[in-house]
């Protein structure tokens, strides 16, 4: 992770754009191509942090995080835990798949 930005998408609900290593924007790029409309699951350190739902691919190594009813201080928290390298799991789909 290059940097993790904490943004404020309306009053009172937040979210995290992760930044990653340029190096790795083509593998981004088709883990998230293959699973839009999936969920991945992002870890650190080996612990799991969240499940994101993938709605559009990722080309520019810009993943954008919906972190809705999560608080200010549980988003930053989260921002924190981000400092080290994450790791992408694809979950089941949505649709069961």
């Amino acid at each position: 992770m290059t940097e993790v930005q904490v943004r404020e998408k309306a009053p009172g609900e937040y979210g995290l754009t992760l930044v990653v290593d340029r190096s790795v924007w083509t593998t981004i790029e088709s883990i998230t191509t293959a699973y839009v409309g999936n969920y991945l699951a992002l870890f650190v350190d080996g612990n799991l942090v969240l499940a994101a739902f993938v709605e559009t691919p990722v080309p520019d190594g810009r993943i954008d995080v919906g972190l809705y009813g999560r608080s200010k201080e549980e988003v930053f928290s989260l921002a924190r835990r981000f400092s080290e390298r994450p790791g992408f799991v694809p979950l089941e789909s949505a649709e069961g798949r």
